[in-house]
Protein backbone atom coordinates (compact mmCIF):
# COMPACT_ATOMS: atom_id res chain seq x y z
CA UNK A 1 0.00 0.00 0.00
CA UNK A 2 1.29 3.18 -1.32
CA UNK A 3 1.89 6.17 1.07
CA UNK A 4 0.03 9.48 0.53
CA UNK A 5 1.87 12.70 0.61
CA UNK A 6 -0.47 15.43 2.70
CA UNK A 7 -0.44 18.58 1.19
CA UNK A 8 1.91 20.85 3.24
CA UNK A 9 0.96 24.43 3.79
CA UNK A 10 3.06 27.00 1.94
CA UNK A 11 5.87 29.18 3.16
CA UNK A 12 2.61 31.95 3.92
CA UNK A 13 1.22 30.39 6.28
CA UNK A 14 -2.26 29.81 5.51
CA UNK A 15 -3.17 29.61 8.89
CA UNK A 16 -3.01 31.78 11.38
CA UNK A 17 -0.47 30.96 14.30
CA UNK A 18 -2.28 30.53 17.23
CA UNK A 19 -0.49 32.14 20.62
CA UNK A 20 0.47 29.49 23.02
CA UNK A 21 -2.00 29.25 26.20
CA UNK A 22 -0.85 29.76 29.90
CA UNK A 23 -1.53 27.07 31.90
CA UNK A 24 -3.74 27.41 34.99
CA UNK A 25 -1.83 27.70 37.92
CA UNK A 26 -2.74 25.05 40.21
CA UNK A 27 -2.45 25.96 44.48
CA UNK A 28 -1.32 23.41 46.63
CA UNK A 29 -3.53 22.00 48.91
CA UNK A 30 -3.23 20.41 52.46
CA UNK A 31 -3.75 16.76 50.90
CA UNK A 32 -0.98 17.51 48.48
CA UNK A 33 1.15 18.14 51.35
CA UNK A 34 -0.05 15.10 53.19
CA UNK A 35 0.89 12.69 50.19
CA UNK A 36 4.19 14.39 50.14
CA UNK A 37 5.07 13.52 53.41
CA UNK A 38 3.71 9.94 53.45
CA UNK A 39 5.82 9.53 50.43
CA UNK A 40 8.42 10.91 51.87
CA UNK A 41 7.60 8.49 55.10
CA UNK A 42 7.12 5.66 52.54
CA UNK A 43 10.89 6.25 50.83
CA UNK A 44 12.44 6.62 54.01
CA UNK A 45 11.45 3.48 55.10
CA UNK A 46 12.11 1.79 52.30
CA UNK A 47 15.94 3.72 52.41
CA UNK A 48 16.35 1.84 56.08
CA UNK A 49 14.40 -1.31 55.58
CA UNK A 50 15.75 -3.16 52.36
CA UNK A 51 19.13 -2.83 53.48
CA UNK A 52 18.48 -4.45 56.51
CA UNK A 53 16.59 -7.12 55.39
CA UNK A 54 19.56 -7.79 53.16
CA UNK A 55 22.07 -7.61 56.08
Amino acid sequence: MARTARPTPGPSGSQPRRQPQPLPVRTRTVGDFVKAFFAFIALSALLIGVPGALA
